[in-house]
């Protein structure tokens, strides 16, 4: 274990001890995320509960501690939100902030090895998809339109990647995105949770016992969605969609808004792979389905 992590998890454990007045029989490192690390806090009398807390600025790759705390916020938000209509979400019990040190404690969620079937993922998912967007607030989305928000995100993203491979002379400006996928369907803007894939789900006998981490969570087009799932390919597709079932959205959405939103994914990836994982293979694979992807679009224009 890095000192850092060492030094973190101790200032957790003393702040959870002096505001809750919690008896810490056990603390640890539970699982490590890009942006955060997860803890195993028991308390003597409650049982076990995950701290979620974000790496000090040093260790991470795009240090930003606004961006950090607003996405324990939004991860609070989205999970109490969805406990209302009976998704599987752990309960938030404290959200602690300072000048120092910002983390939320929820249920510790006990899960086993059994897989999950991508059926069942596709009902989850197709069930988040109808649950009602208003009053829910995204706190990184704001009042703007998923189409506003994501022709800013593939146009910043288009130029992030340029040193690694420039497909700008294929893509359309950040405007004509924007009405490229604003182009009326008949899609409900829906919750929309974008990282979908097996560490992210807890299961309980093949159950989904749990799904957590909302950091990309939108409100928008269910396709943007599903374009994920597909173009990460962390789930089989076809067996997801034997559960998620509405196949008329992918029927009735222009080719070119789903094109430019597997792009989106696929500079996500490229980024991820490049530069924070430093995984070549993977990177490289990204990189061509860019090419293919912006080749795609522009013949769609």
């Amino acid at each position: 274990m890095a000192n850092e992590e060492v030094i973190l998890q101790e200032k957790v454990k003393a702040v959870i001890i002096k505001e809750f007045g919690w008896n810490v029989c056990e603390i640890k490192i539970h699982g490590r995320g890009v942006q955060n690390i997860v803890l195993m806090v028991e308390e003597q009398d409650m049982g076990r509960f995950a701290v979620r807390v974000p790496y000090p600025e040093d260790r991470q790759q795009f240090p930003n501690r606004e961006r950090d705390r607003s996405l324990l916020l939004k991860e609070a938000d989205i999970t109490n939100y969805c406990s209302r209509f009976n998704i599987p979400v752990p309960k938030v019990h404290h959200t602690f902030l300072s000048d120092e040190l910002d983390f939320i404690i929820v249920d510790f969620i006990e899960g086993d090895p059994t897989k999950i079937s991508h059926k069942s993922i596709g009902e989850m998912v197709q069930k988040i998809h109808r649950i009602p967007v208003e009053p829910l607030f995204i706190r990184n989305q704001g009042e703007r339109t998923i189409y506003d928000y994501m022709a800013n995100r593939i146009a910043e993203r288009v130029k992030f990647v340029k040193p690694i491979i420039d497909i700008s002379s294929c893509i359309p400006n950040r405007n004509e995105i924007e009405q490229i996928l604003a182009i009326p369907t008949n899609n409900k803007e829906s919750l929309l949770h974008l990282d979908v894939r097996p560490p992210n789900l807890i299961s309980k006998k093949g159950e989904i016992g749990a799904i957590l981490d909302w950091d990309n969570a939108l409100k928008g087009d269910p396709v943007l969605e599903l374009m994920r799932v597909e173009e990460s390919m962390e789930l089989d597709f076809k067996e997801f969609m034997k559960g998620y079932t509405d196949y008329s959205l992918l029927n009735e959405t222009p080719m070119i808004v789903q094109n430019l939103y597997r792009l989106d994914t696929a500079l996500m990836l490229t980024i991820l792979f490049e530069q924070v994982l430093k995984n070549q293979m993977k990177s490289e694979y990204y990189q061509n389905r860019l090419k293919f992807l912006s080749l795609q679009v522009a013949k769609e224009v």
